[in-house]
């Protein structure tokens, strides 16, 4: 893995540190939860920032999973929540890419959202990211079924 992000920022912040059970499957529960929270029909219609929020930061803690089932963390700062995504993206291959790609647009919005003056998001929008997220999870479970079965 350290190979594919030779000479990468990623690279140098990556660190060996070994992921447990518990540590993985309270991660997936919280993917869970936050995707549930981003569901709910009446925080979408009077807090779409905050909906999108939940359906971000449940992608975002799947790629953690992805980074800490292989036995790595990033240390926070910097572009944490953007090397995670590429980390875990580098990590699962190609089956990943659509989805990263996905989640860094949307790291884009939610930056533009709570430090900008970009617009809230659409119901559409949040229901997209959700629908994604969770195709994303059933990947990431499978992958962590035959690659990590000491995790899961």
């Amino acid at each position: 893995m350290r190979k594919a992000l030779a000479g990468s920022r990623a690279d140098d912040r990556l660190r060996a540190q070994p992921a447990s059970r518990p540590e993985i499957r309270g991660l997936l529960v919280k993917v869970e939860r936050r995707l549930r929270t981003a569901e709910r029909s009446a925080l979408v219609r009077e807090d779409p920032d905050t909906a999108f929020e939940a359906a971000y930061g449940a992608g975002l803690l799947l790629c953690h999973a992805v980074v800490r089932a292989s036995g790595y963390r990033l240390p926070r700062g910097g572009a944490h929540h953007k090397e995670t995504i590429a980390v875990a993206g580098q990590m699962m291959g190609t089956s990943a890419l659509r989805f990263t790609r996905l989640l860094q647009t949307a790291r884009g919005q939610r930056h533009a959202i709570w430090y900008g003056s970009y617009a809230s998001p659409s119901p559409q929008r949040i229901a997209e990211l959700v629908t994604e997220t969770r195709g994303f999870l059933a990947k990431v479970r499978n992958w962590l079924t035959q690659r990590h079965p000491e995790v899961t």
